[in-house]
C-alpha cells in the first residue's frame, strides 16, 4: 500500500494518537450508524478474507476516517479551544504537510495569534514548536527509512520535502 494514501494516513494517526489510546470516542448518532453499517459489512465478508480482502481494507479505512474527525482537535477547533491535546493532535495529523505546520496557520487554526502560539507551545512542554515537529518528522522517517519499504526519495516527497538532500540534512541536525 502506497505511504502516500490519506486513508492509511488517517488509520496511522489514530494508531499512533495518544488520545486513542487514553479515551473513548464520543460519536455523534450519525457517525455512530455508519460505524455499525461499517462493522456489519465486514463481519458479512468475513467467510472468504482473501477474495474479499480489499473490500474489507476500504471498509476499515471509512472507519478510521470516521473516528478520526471526532478526534479531540476536530472538537476543540468548534470551541476555539487552545488544548495542548488539540495542538498535538493537529501537529500529527499535518504532519505531511509543512504548509500546514507554520505559525499563522495553526494560530488561525486555534484561534490565538500567530505570535503566541510559539510561546505557549513552549511555555507548556518546555521545547519550541519547531523543535517538536522536526523532532517528531524525523521520528517518523527513521522509522519509514528502518523498515527498508521505502526509498529515500519517496520519503522525502511524503513528508513534503524537496528531495533527498533535505531528508540528509534533516536526519543530520
Amino acid at each position: 500500500m502506497e505511504s502516500n494514501n490519506p486513508g492509511l494516513r488517517h488509520l496511522e494517526y489514530l494508531v499512533k494518537s495518544r488520545e486513542t489510546h487514553s479515551s473513548a470516542f464520543v460519536l455523534e448518532a450519525n457517525d455512530q450508524l455508519i460505524i455499525g453499517t461499517l462493522f456489519d459489512a465486514i463481519l458479512a465478508l468475513k467467510n472468504d478474507l482473501l477474495k474479499n480482502e480489499h473490500i474489507i481494507w476500504m471498509q476499515t479505512l471509512s472507519i478510521a476516517h470516521v473516528l478520526q474527525r471526532n478526534m479531540p482537535e476536530i472538537k476543540s477547533n468548534q470551541y476555539h479551544s487552545a488544548d495542548l491535546q488539540a495542538v498535538f493532535c493537529y501537529i500529527h495529523k499535518n504532519i505531511y504537510q509543512p504548509a500546514m505546520l507554520k505559525a499563522d496557520v495553526m494560530s488561525a487554526q486555534f484561534n490565538l495569534t500567530k505570535d503566541y502560539i510559539g510561546p505557549y507551545f513552549k511555555r507548556n512542554t518546555g521545547s519550541t514548536l519547531r523543535e517538536y515537529i522536526n523532532a517528531y518528522r524525523t521520528q517518523l522517517i527513521k522509522e519509514r527509512i528502518a523498515s527498508g519499504r521505502f526509498g529515500l526519495k519517496q520519503i522525502a516527497s511524503e513528508f513534503g520535502l524537496t528531495d533527498e538532500s533535505h531528508l540528509s540534512k534533516l536526519l543530520k541536525k
